[in-house]
């Protein structure tokens, strides 16, 4: 059996995986603030909605730093370890808005705050992706 090479799991365009990381920021933004609007119906959803801008704002950090992976040069391989730092850092973040949010709409008894709290997971989910493929591709560069 062959060990597989460490440089397998890395992307080979990784300006694609910023700009994707960049339209999860966006997409991340776009749900905090209408999360945001939906609290004064339901205070339960005030958590979710905190935790989508905080990792819009991860996932936006991880698309500058991939850009600049993208761009090369001697400088792409130190990028490595924050994009890795960054990754787990999301991971993090939403798996504790998930607890967070559903902790929330149970105490609180609103079943939208217990279904929207599982998104952040999902959405931490897809930045760390993207987080890790770039980290892969900062690495590679070395």
């Amino acid at each position: 059996m062959t060990t597989p090479d460490r440089s397998t799991f890395r992307s080979r365009r990784p300006r694609v995986n910023a700009i994707v990381a960049l339209i999860i920021a966006v997409a991340g933004l776009a749900l905090g603030a209408l999360f945001l609007g939906v609290t004064e119906r339901d205070d339960a959803v005030l958590w979710p909605a905190v935790v989508f801008l905080v990792l819009s704002l991860v996932s936006a950090v991880i698309g500058i730093l991939g850009f600049r992976v993208a761009r090369g040069g001697e400088g792409a391989a130190a990028l490595a370890a924050p994009i890795r730092v960054l990754s787990v850092l999301a991971f993090v973040i939403g798996a504790g808005g998930a607890v967070l949010g559903v902790a929330s709409g149970v105490s609180q008894g609103s079943f939208a705050a217990v279904s929207v709290g599982f998104l952040p997971f999902l959405l931490s989910l897809s930045i760390m992706l993207q987080g890790a493929l770039l980290y892969g591709a900062a690495e590679h560069s070395a």
